[in-house]
């Protein structure tokens, strides 16, 4: 498994490395693309085929992930901050 994801990310990984310095919005784009949740999530609002429906479900979608993304995001900053003190490196 290991060797087979060493492969792929050979070939993929300069791709992103160009992307992580972000020159323009086309950059941007491609490096933010939304999970298969938030794909899935569309494709179920657009199913609605009302507009108000539609959008009320991704909203509620975005609402009910933004507690995680939140708490994801702290213990992100946490662990960071964390693997910077002396004592632990």
């Amino acid at each position: 498994m290991e060797r087979g994801s060493l492969f792929i990310w050979c070939r993929i990984g300069p791709w992103g490395q160009g992307l992580l310095s972000v020159r323009h919005l086309g950059q941007a784009l491609v490096l933010g693309l939304p999970c298969r949740l938030v794909y899935a999530t569309l494709v179920w609002s657009l199913a609605t085929a009302d507009p108000l429906r539609g959008g009320a479900l991704m909203a509620v979608f975005g609402i009910g992930t933004l507690p995680m993304l939140l708490a994801l995001g702290s213990v992100a900053d946490e662990l960071i901050a964390l693997t910077r003190r002396p004592r632990v490196r």
